[in-house]
């Protein structure tokens, strides 16, 4: 009984056949261990690489917008700060009577008129004051009118300017933390490539040594 398994190699199992099972095991082994079993990190990393390359389109309208406006805003809130009367100056250079200027320099005077005249003091220097002061008072009441208008345009663009920036950095934080997660990705399934192809070697090599084993096999 014992002559008879030696011959077979194993028990039931002519030489032959084992012989023929470790060939396969053999060549299963060299195929993996040389390029036959591909790492799926291999695999998916084009995909990440594309997602890469197509996100910054995305938010460069954003950032670039943010970019161009903040050299503005850096430039006006300093003005602001350090010489605010400068630009006080440049809104008043500008300034020009409004439309109804004149209409309502018609109306006071002509209600000053007719107030000294009711007073018998039409032409005297206390008529011509009240005419002084009622005009003055017009006068600045335009200006602080169009320095209002100015200013409320001005710091529309300002707030303007402020939304281009933040949208900006808004645009910037959101790139960057799509790429700090793709590339978080791209990490762990090289990680978990490393382990597959480390496996997978593991096996290969079981599979060579195993193979050679059952082919040793037939010669004794």
């Amino acid at each position: 009984m014992m002559g008879r398994q030696g011959s077979q190699g194993q028990i039931g199992m002519p030489k032959w056949l084992s012989g023929a099972m470790g060939a396969g095991m053999l060549g299963q082994g060299l195929g993996g261990l040389f390029g036959g079993n591909k790492n799926p990190y291999e695999a998916g990393n084009p995909y990440y690489e594309q997602i890469l390359n197509q996100l910054p389109g995305y938010f460069e309208p954003w950032m670039g917008a943010g970019r161009a406006a903040l050299p503005t805003l850096q430039q006006q809130y300093g003005q602001l700060l350090n010489d605010p009367s400068a630009l006080y100056n440049k809104f008043g250079q500008g300034y020009k009577t409004s439309p109804g200027y004149q209409w309502r320099q018609e109306q006071g005077q002509g209600a000053a008129l007719n107030a000294a005249a009711a007073g018998g003091m039409a032409g005297t220097p206390q008529h011509q004051q009240q005419a002084a002061e009622i005009s003055e008072h017009i006068a600045d009441q335009d200006f602080n009118n169009y320095l209002q208008s100015i200013l409320g345009m001005y710091g529309m663009g300002l707030q303007g300017m402020g939304g281009l920036s933040q949208q900006g950095l808004f645009g910037s934080m959101g790139l960057g933390q799509d790429i700090a997660s793709v590339l978080a990705r791209q990490a762990e399934a090289a990680i978990r490539g490393r382990e597959t192809e480390q496996k997978s070697g593991q096996m290969d090599w079981g599979n060579i040594l195993g193979g050679i084993a059952s082919i040793a096999g037939m010669f004794l």
